[in-house]
């Protein structure tokens, strides 16, 4: 085996810009810019403090990752740049009509991309190895729930109140049904070989 591939480096090869430090999926650095602009005027720091906040420090472009992108923007007329002046002279930058137009279409894009994510989610399940799918599976069973509280907590003055009791309605349900399945499954393994407890 050679010493690249023992530590590591063809993997970080194949996975490109994941597995750089502070890299994320190419593209949506600029989706997600605008998409803050849209919601109120930021300036760059505000938007590298929230997605830091919002992906646990998973993600961490700089200021040398989020400006550019921020000048291309303006480039093509999505956002412009104010400049407040005073002692705090950052510019802010707010989206612009065509910058909204745009975001109608990444939108309804966006919605699609979620499906067909959905979708492969079996191909990354069958790349797992089995000494690594207990713990992606209890993970992303735990941080599907936190995501979806995050999400509803955030969203309680934008939901109207008969539309957040039907999605909690739905959401209830699914989880009853995960439930009877998970008891079904546990009643049915009957009895099996020890195994050696795994330290945790």
């Amino acid at each position: 085996m050679s010493p690249r591939t023992q530590n590591g480096e063809g993997a970080r090869r194949d996975f490109g810009h994941w597995s750089r430090p502070g890299g994320g999926p190419r593209g949506l650095l600029r989706i997600y810019i605008l998409h803050l602009i849209e919601e109120k005027p930021r300036h760059g720091y505000e938007i590298i403090q929230d997605i830091q906040a919002k992906t646990e420090g998973a993600w961490n472009p700089g200021a040398g990752a989020i400006y550019p992108v921020l000048k291309k923007l303006v480039s093509e007329g999505l956002i412009e740049a104010e400049s407040p002046g005073g002692v705090d002279d950052r510019h802010v930058y707010k989206i612009t009509s065509k910058g909204l137009k745009h975001m109608v279409q990444l939108k309804a894009m966006i919605g699609n991309f979620g499906q067909r994510w959905t979708a492969m989610r079996n191909l990354f399940m069958e790349l797992v190895g089995p000494e690594n799918r207990e713990a992606l599976l209890i993970d992303t069973s735990r941080k599907q729930f936190e995501f979806t509280r995050e999400f509803v907590k955030s969203k309680l003055r934008e939901i109207e109140a008969s539309e957040l009791e039907y999605l909690l309605r739905e959401y209830a349900l699914d989880l009853e049904r995960q439930l009877g399945w998970t008891k079904q499954t546990l009643e049915g393994l009957g009895p099996r070989p020890a195994v050696a407890s795994k330290k945790r």
